[in-house]
C-alpha cells in the first residue's frame, strides 16, 4: 500500500484550513536588544550580588541569584539534574511562590508600619492602604524577576486576592 502519488502538500494545507506559511530566518527575544529600565535595574542588582566581598566566592551565590532574580546560569549542570530528579526543580524558578512570600513579608512591614499611625485609621482601613502600599512592591519584584510566564500568572492571582482584600468589609 504504498502511495505512488505522493503528498499533495498544497491540498494538506488546506484541509487543514492552514493558508500560508512562514519561514523565520534569524530572530532574537525582544529584551535583549532594547535597553528596559527594569533589565537595566537587574542587571545592576546582579552585578552587586557577583562583586559583593562576602559572596564573591562563596558557593550559595548562584543559589541567591536564582532565587531573588530568576538567574540561573550560575547553578552547574550536575546541581540542575539533582533538582530534577529529587522534583525540587520548580523552587528555582521564580515563581507564585516566591512572589507570595515577598508580597506577606512587604504586606506584615505595611501593617507594622502603619500601627505607628492609629490616626489613619478613621480615614482608610489599615488593611485597604497596606494592599494599596504593598501591591507595587509586588509588581516591582515581578518586574526585576524576569516577568517570566510563572511570575506573570502568580501576579495576576495575586492582584485577584488583594482585590478581595480591597472589597472586605468590616463586620459590626
Amino acid at each position: 500500500t504504498k502511495n505512488f502519488l505522493g503528498l499533495d502538500y498544497t491540498a494538506y494545507l488546506l484541509t487543514q484550513r492552514i493558508d500560508g506559511l512562514a519561514t523565520v530566518k534569524a530572530a532574537t527575544p525582544c529584551l535583549a536588544n532594547q535597553n528596559h529600565y527594569f533589565q537595566n535595574i537587574r542587571a545592576y542588582f546582579l552585578q552587586h550580588i557577583r562583586e559583593a566581598n562576602l559572596l564573591q566566592s562563596h558557593k550559595m551565590r548562584p543559589w541567591l541569584e536564582a532565587l531573588s532574580l530568576g538567574v540561573t546560569d550560575g547553578l552547574s549542570q550536575t546541581t540542575w539534574n539533582e533538582l530534577k530528579a529529587s522534583g525540587l526543580i520548580h523552587l528555582i524558578s521564580v515563581s507564585g511562590l516566591h512572589i507570595s512570600v515577598f508580597t506577606v513579608f512587604i504586606l506584615g512591614l505595611m501593617h507594622s508600619i502603619l500601627y505607628c499611625f492609629p490616626q489613619i485609621n478613621g480615614i482608610i482601613a489599615k488593611n485597604r492602604l497596606a494592599v494599596l502600599l504593598a501591591f507595587p512592591f509586588a509588581y516591582l519584584y515581578v518586574l526585576l524577576s524576569g516577568m517570566s510566564a510563572p511570575t506573570i500568572r502568580s501576579f495576576i492571582m495575586l492582584g485577584l486576592g488583594m482585590g478581595l482584600i480591597w472589597q472586605m468589609r468590616r463586620s459590626r
